[in-house]
Order: structure tokens, then C-alpha cells, then sequence
């Protein structure tokens, strides 16, 4: 697959860039500090950290009998970082409303022909926790990918798919699904139709984020008691919402 030709996807939302609101000079040093500390944690620990360029989430603006328009702009990895070290309300307080960045993610929910919901069990988290499950997807990175419309986020996602589950992935098989905003972050989920059952799920070989993938039956997976990362976690509600649809 060409991970450019995305022409397929419906545009469920028109698109601007815009330029970030600045950040002040106590924020600049407390975010630095911390991205340091966690360099040389995560270095013991065998994790690397690159503080690439992120999208952010700024505004979506629904009008009636319109597609939505949303807003985004840069942040960096450490911006993204920064916020695991204190509460939303503590950076809201000390620093300004404009200094919660939404980082923007997204995430692959692949469903083989036998309706398993496809995971995997990640080395290490962001937050430098084993074990936890997480979906195929990562940061919408503005070093990797330039958004300039609805189909550029289709090709970040195609592009995680071909880069961690480590095949090319078909076009037609992959849909979007649902934006899911929270407070501090954003997640285009879309869905990935597999050509195979979940039994012959080993023909996958992930990358190093993942120890294993693994699946369950979509009508297990909402209720599962899997712990993940906050995408994983999220996805859940994404799955359930999905199934009501179609009953």
C-alpha cells in the first residue's frame, strides 16, 4: 500500500494550522528539568526519549449542517512529558490554561475475521511501567508526517500499522473510527480490518514497543480487565460504543 493514497477516508473534519500560544519562562525551566530527569531514568532502564515535534489539539468548532473544523498546533515531546509530572489543575494554576497541551495520538483497534480485537502487551510505556497493553499508534509527529488535511492523520496511522505490527497495510481496509478528546490528550481512533483469524495471529511480528501481540473477542475486550496505557483504556469505551451501533 502506498501510505499516501488515502483519498478513500471521508473527511469527518476540515483541518487548520495555526501557531501555538507561547509558553512562559518558568514553564520553559520546570518542562526542562523534568525532560532531563526522565532522559536519565529512562536510560537505566534501556528506554530512549527523542523530544520531537508534536501536533496539539486547540480548539474544535462544530457548526450546525457543517464539518467540524478542528485547530492544531505544535507542542514537543517534553511538553507531552511534562504533563506526568503534576496534575492538570497544578499546570493550569501555575502556569496558564494554554500550557495543558493536548498532545494528539492515534491508535489502530484491528479486528481479524473472527472479530478479535488485536493488542499488544508494549516493553515499556511512556510512563516507564511494564507489561501494560496498548494499541498499534503513537504521537501525530509533525517530524514525520506534515498535516495539512484530514488524510494526512490517515497516513500517520497507516504508517505506525507498517512501522510496529510490520507489514504494509491495504487501504481499504482501514476506516476511521471516532476522535476522543480529554483533558490533556486527543485520540484518532481508527479501525483495521486483518485478512486473517486470530489464530493465525503469530504471522504478525511486532516491533521492539511490543513484547507480544495478543487479541480477545470484541465482546470480551470492552469489558476486559487487561490494564493498558490511556489509549488502551480509552479504546474500550471507543469498542463498546461500536458495538452498540450495530445491534
Amino acid at each position: 500500500m502506498d501510505i499516501l493514497s488515502l483519498s478513500h477516508i471521508p473527511v469527518p473534519y476540515h483541518l487548520i494550522i495555526k501557531e501555538s500560544p507561547p509558553t512562559n519562562m518558568k514553564y520553559q525551566a520546570d518542562r526542562n528539568k523534568a525532560w532531563e530527569e526522565l532522559v536519565k531514568k529512562g536510560a537505566t532502564l534501556g528506554k530512549e526519549y527523542h523530544n520531537g515535534i508534536l501536533y496539539r489539539l486547540l480548539s474544535v468548532e462544530n457548526r450546525d449542517g457543517a464539518i467540524p473544523t478542528i485547530t492544531l498546533g505544535l507542542m514537543s515531546y517534553a511538553d507531552r512529558l511534562f504533563k506526568k509530572t503534576k496534575p492538570i489543575s497544578q499546570i493550569k494554576a501555575e502556569y496558564g490554561e494554554d500550557h495543558v497541551m493536548v498532545h494528539c495520538v492515534v491508535d489502530a483497534i484491528m479486528v481479524t475475521t473472527d472479530n478479535h480485537i488485536v493488542y499488544g502487551i508494549k516493553r515499556l510505556t511512556t510512563n516507564l511501567e511494564k507489561g501494560k497493553a496498548g494499541f498499534i499508534g503513537g504521537n501525530l509527529n509533525a517530524d514525520e508526517v506534515e498535516v495539512k488535511s484530514f488524510h494526512h492523520i490517515g497516513e500517520m496511522m497507516a504508517k505506525e500499522i507498517q512501522e510496529e505490527a510490520q507489514f504494509t497495510p491495504e487501504q481499504q481496509r482501514l476506516t476511521f473510527v471516532k476522535l476522543a478528546i480529554t483533558e490533556s490528550w486527543a485520540a484518532f481512533y481508527f479501525l483495521y480490518r486483518l485478512p486473517f483469524s486470530s489464530h493465525l495471529l503469530h504471522q504478525l511480528k511486532p516491533n521492539t514497543e511490543f513484547e507480544y501481540l495478543t487479541s480477545q473477542p470484541v465482546n470480551e475486550f470492552a469489558l476486559s480487565r487487561v490494564k493498558g496505557n490511556s489509549d488502551f483504556e480509552l479504546g474500550k469505551q471507543v469498542v463498546k460504543e461500536m458495538m452498540e451501533k450495530k445491534t
